[in-house]
């Protein structure tokens, strides 16, 4: 649902979509305390079969202050 082609507008405009890759870039400056990856199978609207991958991070950034 969420490949190349994704149409964020069409689904879900309040869900931000990430790869993996772009999670463990955006966090590489933080204290990751936990990031698990929940994955789960089910039925898409439209009734075709889909995996979902969602990503929990609880972070922590470091004041420079």
């Amino acid at each position: 649902m969420a490949g190349r082609g994704y149409d964020k507008e069409a689904f879900w405009p309040d869900v931000l979509v990430f790869e993996k890759s772009q999670l463990n870039e955006y966090f590489k400056d933080f204290n990751v305390v936990s990031f698990t990856e929940h994955k789960r199978s089910g039925v898409a609207p439209g009734g075709e079969t889909h995996d979902w991958h969602i990503f929990s991070v609880v972070a922590r950034k470091e004041s420079n202050e």
